[in-house]
């Protein structure tokens, strides 16, 4: 531990592509003052606090998917790592784990920070992080190493099918959060022992049901108790010109990832187009 040390965070602010803000954030051990870097052209800094910092000179690792540097608090986007928070009385296995591997990722590293989108309501900071040197991502490194499952956020599609792919990795190792029971891929008739949480499930689409407002994936005979998945009509139609027809998905075995709601039956709201994979390809 670097018990001695003075710590300091620099950020350089500049508008990154899908116009997200744009940031590095760096380490500095052993001295007083934190020599500056450009990074992508002209930037402006603005020195961060070192207060919320841990002794060892790490950015706190809030839980398995969030840090903090000074008081702002970031969402590593696309990726959802066990919830100390849940419905029911007790927190979710691998929750003290996750945030440990998140705590070693961050340790003595250089970051670029793309944000994506506006703060929460509560002022998280959705961001992708990548090593300064290696280029590897933090969410890349929680999912291969199962301290993280895909919940896809950003409209980076080849970003998302590459998580996605070490994510199946990791589950057929049983590494990590896949070696509980609790976050195993559930089939379609027992995806009601998910609700309340973010669950994965699987199972074959019995009928696609398009409505003026949605368009409903049902996976049994009866909608009133089985389980299913919708999207709204406008997402659905803009998925489809993007060769993702929602409307053909009858009789294709899908899996499907999202919050799980008690709306008739267990059923999954499809807010992104990486929600649904279609397993019979």
């Amino acid at each position: 531990h670097h018990l001695a040390s003075t710590t300091a965070w620099v950020l350089y602010d500049h508008r990154g592509r899908w116009g997200g803000a744009q940031y590095r954030f760096e380490n500095s051990f052993g001295g007083r003052v934190l020599k500056r870097r450009q990074f992508l052209g002209s930037s402006a800094a603005l020195i961060v606090p070192s207060y919320g910092l841990s002794a060892d000179g790490a950015a706190v690792a809030v839980s398995g998917d969030r840090f903090s540097i000074g008081s702002t608090i970031y969402q590593i986007a696309d990726v959802l790592a066990p919830s100390a928070y849940t419905l029911g009385e007790a927190p979710e296995p691998y929750v003290d784990q996750a945030r440990d591997a998140l705590a070693a990722l961050l340790r003595d590293r250089s970051f670029d920070l793309v944000e994506f989108g506006a703060p929460s309501r509560w002022g998280v900071r959705p961001v992708r992080a990548r090593d300064a040197q290696s280029g590897k991502s933090l969410d890349e490194g929680l999912v291969e190493k199962g301290c993280a499952r895909v919940a896809p956020q950003t409209d980076d599609v080849a970003h998302l099918e590459h998580l996605l792919r070490l994510e199946s990795e990791a589950r057929a190792k049983g590494l990590g959060l896949w070696a509980h029971d609790h976050f195993k891929i559930a089939e379609a008739d027992q995806a009601a022992t998910n609700l309340g949480r973010f669950a994965i499930v699987e199972g074959r689409v019995v009928r696609a049901a398009p409505t003026r407002s949605r368009v409903y994936l049902n996976f049994g005979e009866d909608f009133r108790k089985d389980f299913t998945v919708s999207a709204r009509a406008g997402l659905a139609k803009r998925w489809a010109e993007d060769g993702f027809d929602l409307s053909q998905l009858s009789g294709v075995r899908v899996r499907a990832r999202g919050f799980m709601r008690a709306i008739n039956g267990p059923a999954i709201e499809a807010r992104h187009r990486m929600q649904l994979e279609r397993l019979d390809l």
